[in-house]
């Protein structure tokens, strides 16, 4: 997922059509025009400009949101969702905040991830999360999510074996409990045990486990935290995006920094470990947004061009090669991408002259759009149903 100091609250709605598993919209529409993806393990979801969130891919555990647990090898509608103002997607859920300020989510729901107060069962339609009235955005991983709230509060609930949820706890929760000490914050991020904030001074925190150095405090010492802790030497971030077990950051030079596991070379500079303590990312100083995916980081640089770093193994960087990269290297064909998220083994972009999304990388599920299950090392149009 990636998340910047943008007020995701705003948008623009209107009508769409299409025809999506029997559920006929008005003839009058037009192919959707996508503001903000969401990839997650095998899985992506869409939010287009009139409120309606599109999901493709896998949907064993109901993450499609369609009723159904049929994958899609293209996208379908989200049911009873028409007013979404920001998306995110986890390892097998998704959730989106909806104009009221709530919160919407669907699929796996083993550790009460979906909010609603249950446990144990996959939904594939939406629910609500419970006692979450003011909402801008929300951030999902494996097994927890999080909302970031008006105030500059958050709220989190799911899994908190590592503390994850940041209430001071390990216990889970199945519903949402207030993060502590935060009250500032304007963008937060899901890895699969740990959250991160960026907070209104610039400067992040974070909370859960540091067992690969994700809460970027220096030390190997301390495992897990369920309290914030502040990232150091990192005071002038201006958006962030979180991985499996590591993060990075824009910082307001346009440089950037990640942290955490490395040992695929996600960290972008050079060196393949972890590192404790933000280090810079080699040869890039133009960027404008991040996403960080399972051993994979992404970025879009000012004019739209995109680098992607780390992991290679299904094509998820865009270059047309499946070979490993500890620095960046430039996704094929992209120049105007307007945003961007990197899933477990794959990577999607919006794109700015036509709202359209393009795909890249593993392909298993369908998770990449294009109506088939070939994986692509170089970015393949998602085919949306035509009006």
């Amino acid at each position: 997922m990636m998340s910047s100091k943008t007020d995701t609250r705003s948008g623009v709605f209107g009508a769409l059509a299409a025809l999506v598993l029997g559920f006929a919209l008005p003839a009058s529409a037009q192919v959707p025009n996508i503001v903000q993806v969401a990839a997650g393990n095998q899985h992506t979801c869409a939010l287009d400009d009139t409120g309606r969130v599109w999901c493709w891919g896998d949907n064993s555990m109901g993450q499609l949101g369609n009723g159904t647990s049929t994958d899609g090898l293209t996208p379908v509608l989200v049911r009873r969702v028409t007013d979404a103002v920001a998306i995110a997607s986890g390892s097998d859920h998704s959730c989106a905040v909806l104009s009221t300020g709530r919160v919407a989510c669907w699929g796996n729901n083993d550790y009460g991830q979906l909010g609603d107060g249950t446990t144990g069962f996959a939904n594939p339609d939406r629910v609500l999360v419970r006692r979450v009235g003011d909402a801008v955005a929300v951030a999902a991983s494996a097994s927890h999510t999080c909302a970031l709230r008006e105030s500059g509060r958050v709220y989190c609930w799911g899994d908190n074996a590592y503390g994850q949820l940041g209430d001071g706890t390990a216990d889970t929760r199945l519903t949402r409990v207030s993060v502590r000490r935060i009250s500032d914050a304007t963008a937060i991020i899901a890895g699969f045990y740990h959250t991160c904030a960026l907070r209104g001074s610039s400067r992040i925190a974070c909370w859960g486990s540091n067992r690969q150095g994700q809460l970027g405090i220096g030390s190997s010492q301390l495992q897990s935290s369920p309290s914030r802790l502040a990232v150091r030497r990192l005071r002038d971030a201006t958006a962030i995006g979180s991985g499996a077990y590591h993060n990075c950051a824009v910082r307001s030079s346009g440089g950037m920094a990640c942290w955490g596991y490395g040992g695929d070379g996600q960290i972008g500079d050079g060196y393949r470990g972890n590192r404790w303590t933000p280090a810079t990312v080699t040869g890039i100083t133009d960027a404008r947004l991040v996403s960080a995916g399972f051993r994979h980081s992404c970025a879009i640089r000012e004019g739209g061009d995109l680098a992607c770093w780390g992991d290679n193994d299904f094509g998820q960087l865009g270059n047309g090669t499946n070979t490993p990269s500890a620095t960046w290297v430039a996704v094929a064909g992209v120049t105007d991408a307007s945003a961007l998220s990197a899933g477990r083994y794959h990577t999607c972009a919006a794109l700015r002259a036509t709202g359209r999304v393009v795909c890249w990388g593993q392909n298993w599920r369908g998770q990449l759009g294009d109506n088939s299950n070939e994986h692509r090392s170089t970015p393949v149009e998602v085919v949306f149903p035509q009006p």
